[in-house]
């Protein structure tokens, strides 16, 4: 289950998660409060996996220049960054998918009553148009993956399995393995059917290094944004087919719920 939002808005910094989450959870507390607070109760959120991820798309002809910008509504955070401009007229995509059908009606529910949304002090969000996607079906035990938004695999530690463009293929599968059936035991009561295999294509395969911030990650760090070594670009995923397609429409890595590890088929092999 997937979603398009069409979002107008004359230019938007780098830093841009924290807000487009700030969305999702204002549309679903439009929609029905009590599943909101179910995914972000104050006390036990951070660990509860959520069950969706989504990816910010910018279109053709966006230009960006480094200057300062504000990181919320009061303006007390501030940055000196990149900012994207779209070209006049243009559109930037908000992609969400989940494997909870609730989810999906009840955020797109919710987004239907928002007409425009506050980035920050200077930057508003005009919400346009919202649109189903279409589902790629998952039909083998080992699919060709792009990502829509960086893929994120650390360690305990919080140290990044991968390192300078080296895929170190047995540790990365280990954590891999160990990540996700820990995800599918939280949402749907057991755990992968089949050990999993990842394989990125090393030639369609680059590092990004995502700057995010999270009012606790303020408070942990003590500064305004976190740094995570992330990856993206074309892999493959094998694996039993059910569990291939609960992480397509999950989010795969961590911090899905958060804007990473969003991705589409390019197709069944």
């Amino acid at each position: 289950m997937r979603l398009k939002v069409f979002i107008e808005t004359e230019k938007l910094p780098i830093i841009y998660r924290h807000r487009f989450l700030a969305l999702i959870k204002e549309s679903l507390s439009r929609s029905n409060i009590h599943y909101k607070a179910h995914l972000y109760d104050d006390e036990v959120y951070t660990k509860k996996i959520k069950p969706f991820t989504f990816a910010v798309l910018f279109p053709k002809g966006t230009r960006c220049k480094r200057e300062a910008f504000y990181l919320d509504l009061d303006g007390k955070h501030s940055v000196e960054d990149f900012v994207f401009y779209p070209m006049e007229g243009s559109l930037v995509n908000l992609l969400i998918s989940s494997v909870d059908y609730e989810f999906i009606m009840y955020l797109y529910n919710g987004l239907l009553e928002i007409k425009s949304f506050p980035f920050n002090k200077d930057v508003t969000l005009s919400l346009k148009k919202i649109l189903p996607m279409v589902e790629r079906k998952i039909t083998s035990d080992w699919v060709l993956f792009k990502t829509y938004s960086p893929i994120l695999i650390e360690r305990a530690d919080g140290s990044p399995v991968f390192r300078n463009g080296n895929f170190p293929d047995k540790e990365c599968n280990e954590e891999f393995n160990a990540i996700h059936d820990r995800i599918l035991k939280d949402l749907r009561g057991y755990g992968l059917k089949k050990e999993m295999r990842f394989e990125p294509l090393s030639e369609k395969w680059k590092k990004q290094v995502v700057k995010h911030t999270l009012q606790k990650i303020k408070d942990k760090l003590g500064k305004s944004y976190a740094t995570f070594t992330c990856f993206e670009g074309y892999f493959h995923l094998g694996g039993d087919p059910e569990d291939i397609e609960f992480l397509y429409k999950k989010g795969i890595g961590l911090r899905t719920g958060q804007g990473f590890g969003m991705v589409e088929v390019v197709r069944n092999e």
